[in-house]
């Protein structure tokens, strides 16, 4: 049994507590309607981190990812900082619980709608790298120019070539699938 109303801060903090493995069908609503605000607000967002691996590797989420996981760059195509907050009230709008985390070189808000954890993480351009969770340093050439993908019978944004930016976050093996917390290691 999940605490919480799917909606709120102590669905966020069981999810962020023990990863869970989130519900495809609940991820792939959420996914869809996170797209359509961030389209609205004309913000170019990437599918990052294991959406992405599975985006492109399984050209599904992972069976056992717990989290949505969007980037975008701030002063590519027009992103401000101040837009992350425009997004997260339009969020809070849609029923999602938003809470604010934050990191050295980007900014967070982690959003909670069905029991779905879904990140959005605005990275900073530093020396022409970017930064991104937990701390990997990437090219920013691989986000300025994304490439776009079919996933979930939608279009999506992925860094490019996304070959490229998983063989640098997750290693020569990232085609090969894991476990649950061994990417981690």
């Amino acid at each position: 049994m999940n605490p919480g109303n799917g909606s709120d801060k102590v669905s966020l903090e069981h999810t962020v507590k023990y990863n869970p493995p989130m519900d495809h069908v609940a991820a792939a609503r959420n996914l869809k309607e996170a797209k359509q605000i961030l389209d609205g607000l004309g913000v170019v967002f990437l599918l990052g981190s294991g959406t992405c691996l599975g985006a492109i590797r399984d050209k599904a989420f992972i069976a056992w990812d717990d989290d949505i996981d969007l980037v975008a760059v701030v002063g590519v195509n027009g992103l401000i900082d101040e837009t992350l907050d425009f997004a997260a009230a339009a969020f809070r709008d849609k029923g999602f619980f938003v809470a604010t985390l934050h990191g050295k070189l980007s900014k967070f808000r982690v959003t909670m709608k069905d029991y779905i954890r879904l990140s959005l993480e605005w990275l900073r351009i530093v020396d022409d790298n970017i930064y991104a969770y937990p701390g990997v340093k990437l090219p920013a050439r691989l986000f300025t120019q994304p490439k776009e993908i079919d996933f979930l019978g939608e279009k999506f944004f992925v860094p490019n070539p996304p070959e490229e930016y998983l063989r640098l976050k997750y290693g020569e093996g990232w085609m090969v699938p894991r476990k649950a917390g061994e990417y981690e290691k």
